[in-house]
């Protein structure tokens, strides 16, 4: 089977087609240790999407032209971490305006903001964790303003709830209130670790 990576060529024993993931097993020896596969095109078709959790799905045949790109680890870590500084400036903003809606007692689409709010802060801090992985940098040598990360995530945790509880309980002006007060400056904390 041919094989490009980073437009080098490669020729690998494969004689019947086999998941993606058997294939990227037998080419580890050729990807540096320290790389990670960020894109994958099998025969001119690129892979798109979440591919990579799905690599035993994806089949490959003998006669098929695979191409790879790795990039480091270190530097998919750290652009990675960069771009989702505009995302996460973004969920404040939309934070801010949810606050607003439920001043002027808009509840239906402060309660929606809110919720989409708060899954994208969720995936935002996943990505952040992640991003720092791939540089190497475990998340509990970071600090936020002096404060470790583990710590600032238990009590934007606790935050959170207390926010949920204020929700359930329908007091839109406290909710508002903690949300502009308290939860927006708590995470605009977290932009430090942009500079």
């Amino acid at each position: 089977m041919k094989v490009l990576i980073n437009g080098k060529e490669f020729s690998i024993e494969q004689n019947a087609t086999a998941p993606l993931h058997t294939i990227l097993e037998k080419l580890g020896d050729l990807i540096d240790g320290k790389s990670v596969v960020t894109s994958v095109s099998i025969s001119g078709k690129a892979l798109e999407g979440n591919w990579f959790n799905s690599t035993d799905k994806i089949y490959v045949m003998p006669d098929d032209l695979l191409e790879l790109t790795t990039e480091s680890a270190v530097a998919l870590g750290l652009r990675v971490f960069q771009n989702t500084k505009e995302d996460f400036l973004m969920i404040l903003k939309e934070l801010g305006n949810c606050a607003e809606m439920f001043r002027v007692e808009n509840e239906a689409d402060a309660n929606a903001t809110f919720a989409r709010s708060i899954t994208n802060l969720r995936t935002f801090f996943d990505i952040l964790q992640q991003s720092h992985h791939l540089q190497g940098i475990k998340v509990e040598e970071l600090t936020i303003e002096d404060v470790s990360a583990e710590i600032f995530m238990s009590d934007f945790g606790k935050k959170l709830s207390d926010l949920i509880d204020i929700q359930q309980n329908k007091d839109w002006i406290m909710l508002a209130d903690v949300i502009e007060y308290e939860m927006l400056p708590m995470l605009k904390k977290v932009e430090t670790l942009f500079n």
